[in-house]
């Protein structure tokens, strides 16, 4: 009688276990699908729309494919890398933002298909000279217009038409299209303004629709100019020069960003206008990152 008892019980036990695994399983995802429900996937774009500054290593993460032997492969297990760490609402903790080693007039098609559509949440282009330039990443970044869209223009040209889900539940099309052009879009579009023709066309490439915002490049720029100096001796005129691209970025509401070498540098930029940054001085150099400490602003 005992053993039959002690039979049934463990039968019991077993069936409950089994009940309640099942009702785990799915009362899961609900939660997670509750708790993403007034979140987007990008916590870049959340930063900008709250007012805050986007600090690299906080609020986003580079990954970096221009300055390194370009390969597709390696660039992709570095963005799922990034993906896979999020926090409790299901959001990368990290939003990969991808500088390819493709220039502003040249084809980087193939390669921005490759890298949104393995989950990369922001494109940069180095060295972007002209709103056409501009225009014609755009149209590689969006996906091809649905009939009565209301963002048609600039049309998009992007095969497969989206992005990655980025975990997200029922993410509708419009998520794998720029922001702030598409207000639903999850991805962000930075042109490179690091040479003297680029600095000329400044405001035309930022209004550009579909451009995000734009990066300036000051070594490059330093060098454009005809003069030396790195990050710790920035000559005036550079100086002069990236507080007025900070500026020109407020009065148009855009959301540019700076590379900077410590903490004091890159408050200077915010309070210039400038609404994201890099820190150099926190580059993890094995995998070409860039990371920063936390900003009390």
């Amino acid at each position: 009688m005992v053993s039959t008892m002690h039979v049934n019980f463990t039968m019991h036990k077993r069936a409950f276990f089994a009940v309640f695994a099942t009702i785990m399983l799915s009362v899961i995802p609900c939660s997670l699908a509750m708790a993403q429900e007034n979140v987007r996937p990008n916590r870049m774009i959340e930063a900008f729309k709250t007012g805050r500054p986007a600090i690299a290593g906080l609020d986003f993460q580079i990954v970096e494919a221009e300055h390194k032997p370009f390969v597709l492969t390696e660039v992709i297990d570095s963005i799922q890398s990034v993906l896979i760490k999020k926090n409790e609402h299901g959001q990368p903790i990290l939003p990969p933002i991808v500088r390819l080693p493709m220039e502003g007039d040249e084809n980087a098609g193939w390669a921005i298909k490759a890298v949104l559509e393995r989950g990369a949440m922001g494109i940069i282009i180095p060295h972007t000279e002209t709103s056409d330039d501009a225009l014609r990443v755009i149209r590689q970044i969006r996906p091809w217009n649905v009939r009565d869209s209301k963002y048609p223009f600039p049309a998009g040209h992007r095969s497969g038409g989206g992005s990655a889900n980025w975990g997200f539940e029922n993410l509708s099309r419009a998520a794998g299209d720029i922001w702030p052009l598409n207000p639903d879009g999850e991805v962000l579009f930075f042109p490179m303004v690091e040479s003297l023709v680029g600095l000329s066309n400044l405001v035309e490439i930022l209004e550009t629709p579909g451009v995000s915002g734009i990066i300036a490049g000051p070594g490059d720029l330093t060098a454009a100019l005809g003069l030396a100096g790195g990050e710790s001796n920035r000559p005036p005129e550079l100086t002069d020069i990236l507080e007025n691209i900070g500026q020109i970025c407020r009065e148009r509401m855009k959301y540019c960003g700076m590379v900077s070498g410590n903490e004091a540098d890159a408050n200077r930029w915010l309070d210039a206008g400038f609404k994201f940054i890099w820190r150099l001085d926190l580059r993890d150099a094995t995998s070409g990152n860039w990371y920063a400490t936390q900003y009390n602003r």
